[in-house]
């Protein structure tokens, strides 16, 4: 069933990434490797419907968790180094080369960045809701609302991801606004700003994030 749902996403049937989203949940490691394997290497193929996935796997399972709290233990910053996984997978995904686990991948890209904000921790300016302006996803806001090509990416992303980044980066709004807004949960607004973001960040040409990504190690292979 894992694998329908599989070709079902990368032809761009979106509705059945929560399908496989509930299956992810339910499978053990074992089990869901070549899953997240398969839809890394479709994304990783520039299939823009299972880049989607892939992200709101990670995000939806926090497949990155245990890579940052072995580094970041206080709870905001290994939420801001969440929110850079993202955008750096979008960004340098087409790296993976299925010659490893996806999640060996993930976990290499999500411990580097861990490992830069513990480097990088001092005191600094912050927004309204405590978010570092140092962290790859305020410099990837700061982008959005000052460049037009990617305000116009913003406008062409799916709902609900839209709504919330347009709300948050290009008007300003506070995480509460949104909110009282758009009806939806505190946790839900943060999540579809964050893949949005990451979505957004798939179109930047700007090398922001190859430190984070590990170079590809082979050619790609079956798993």
């Amino acid at each position: 069933m894992a694998e329908r749902l599989i070709e079902r996403i990368a032809a761009g049937d979106l509705r059945a990434v929560s399908q496989l989203s509930s299956l992810v949940a339910a499978a053990t490691t074992d089990e869901r490797a070549p899953w997240l394997n398969a839809v890394a290497r479709s994304a990783a193929a520039d299939n823009p419907s299972s880049l989607q996935a892939l992200l709101q796997l990670i995000d939806d399972h926090r497949l990155d968790r245990s890579a940052i709290r072995r580094i970041l233990l206080d709870n905001d910053q290994a939420e801001d180094a969440h929110q850079d996984v993202l955008i750096a997978v979008a960004q340098s995904v087409g790296r993976y080369r299925g010659d490893a686990a996806f999640t060996t991948w993930l976990h290499s890209v999500a411990r580097n960045i861990a490992v830069d904000h513990l480097r990088k921790r001092r005191p600094t300016t912050t927004l309204d809701d405590g978010i570092d302006h140092g962290t790859a996803a305020m410099r990837l806001s700061s982008l959005i609302s000052s460049r037009s090509d990617l305000a116009d990416a913003v406008r062409s992303l799916p709902e609900p991801f839209r709504e919330a980044v347009q709300l948050r980066d290009l008007e300003q709004r506070t995480y509460r606004e949104i909110v009282e807004l758009t009806g939806a949960e505190m946790n839900t607004v943060k999540s579809r700003i964050s893949r949005g973001r990451a979505l957004v960040a798939a179109q930047v040409a700007d090398d922001l994030f190859a430190p984070a990504a590990p170079p590809p190690s082979g050619p790609a292979t079956a798993r």
